[in-house]
């Protein structure tokens, strides 16, 4: 009989501890999921919330050095690129830089943008134009890209009548935006410079 009493009584004992280790585990279990959950909803808030930025400089560097790569398939030599950064026979300009220049006139209200570029030929005879653009915020951007088509209107109003081989990339010009940054591009390939302002924004 105290057998029997003893066994009954160490039943009874494991099955409170067993029961209270399953409490426990309920306990740290739920725990485990609420924090998690919350800290992915609050990372990938943070991660909606995170703002791009990305220098226009480094943009520009980029598309110069495509600029380089195909004049070089054009058959100039790498020899003709004597300043690193350079391209021969193109004026890369800083929209705003407090001295304008004369070479690199857009009708734009510098307090508009943080930053701007345009890479285009110095001599006339080649309807390439390349401008990006970083808005001061985003309430400036539809004004840009206004600005953007604009500038669009003009090259077709120069380029459909002078040279129809040069009118043929201002009709395949593309105007984007990506957030406060803005492209447009006039080149023998859009798709080229517009691949790598959208990879340098992702």
């Amino acid at each position: 009989m105290k057998k029997i009493i003893a066994i009954i009584t160490i039943i009874m004992a494991m099955s409170v501890v067993f029961v209270g280790c399953s409490k426990d585990e309920g306990k740290d279990n739920g725990s485990n999921i609420e924090n998690p959950d919350s800290g992915d909803n609050n990372g990938d808030g943070d991660k909606e919330e995170e703002e791009v930025n990305v220098s226009i400089d480094d943009i520009a560097a980029a598309i110069k050095e495509q600029i380089k790569n195909d004049m070089i398939e054009q058959g100039m030599s790498e020899e003709d690129f004597t300043e690193e950064g350079v391209i021969p026979g193109y004026v890369d300009g800083d929209l705003k830089a407090e001295e304008e220049n004369p070479m690199v006139a857009l009708d734009i209200n510098k307090e508009d943008i943080e930053q701007g570029r345009l890479i285009a030929p110095m001599i006339n005879l080649n309807s390439n134009h390349i401008i990006i653009l970083k808005a001061a915020d985003d309430s400036k951007v539809s004004d840009l890209q206004a600005v953007l088509e604009s500038v669009k209107e003009s090259q077709v109003g120069v380029w459909e009548q002078y040279l129809p081989d040069q009118y043929e990339k201002v009709k395949n010009n593309i105007i984007k935006t990506n957030g406060k940054y803005l492209l447009y591009v006039t080149y023998d390939n859009p798709e080229k410079i517009e691949e790598i302002f959208d990879n340098l924004l992702k």
